[in-house]
């Protein structure tokens, strides 16, 4: 930012010309606290699980105005950590991990590109059919409804569609006739 540099051009040059202090006391009235740099909040386990990383900030607060509530912008979500994507349900613990999306409405007059649109929750996908699409969140975008996007290419909060309904339907059937193989011949039923 131009601004900022000059300002910071002419504040040291006053400060090395006029001398100053470079050390300061915090009154008593002041207070230091974290929150989450996403909410404004105070810091929940889920901000903890966000994929992009740590969400935590530091600030400084007249006294009984730093933050109180915890966020509630972070929900916490199934991600299957082998096929990427949010876990519609279907997915086998062993390759889950639990992470954190944003809860944001958004909504634009066209569509815009948003750095963390990939990061966004909008419902509960285990209440929402798979979308195929890769490149669109696991929630789909409705013609005419714009909310941002990250820019093409995959989304990290794309549906999971390695692990369906019908999927798992069918490892279940394979593993009862694997069950079936393990029991003595006269035992076996006919094909």
């Amino acid at each position: 930012n131009v601004c900022t540099g000059i300002w910071n051009r002419v504040m040291r040059d006053v400060f090395l010309k006029k001398g100053g202090q470079d050390t300061f006391t915090v009154p008593a009235n002041v207070v230091q606290a974290t929150y989450c740099k996403d909410s404004g909040s105070v810091m929940s386990e889920a901000c903890t699980k966000d994929p992009r990383g740590n969400r935590q900030e530091v600030g400084w607060f007249v006294k009984g105005k730093e933050p109180r509530g915890e966020c509630t912008c972070h929900v916490l979500c199934r991600y299957d950590t082998e096929h990427g994507g949010i876990c519609h349900g279907h997915c086998p613990d062993e390759c889950v991990q639990e992470v954190a999306l944003i809860r944001v409405e958004r909504h634009f007059p066209m569509q815009i590109y948003i750095t963390d649109a990939q990061y966004v929750w909008h419902g509960d996908p285990e209440d929402l059919e798979i979308n195929p699409n890769g490149e669109q969140p696991y929630f789909g975008i409705e013609k005419g409804s714009y909310r941002g996007v990250s820019g093409k290419g995959i989304q990290f909060n794309r549906s999971c569609t390695e692990h369906t309904e019908s999927a798992a339907e069918q490892e279940h059937e394979n593993e009862s006739e694997e069950d079936l193989d393990l029991l003595p011949i006269p035992w076996r039923r006919a094909g």
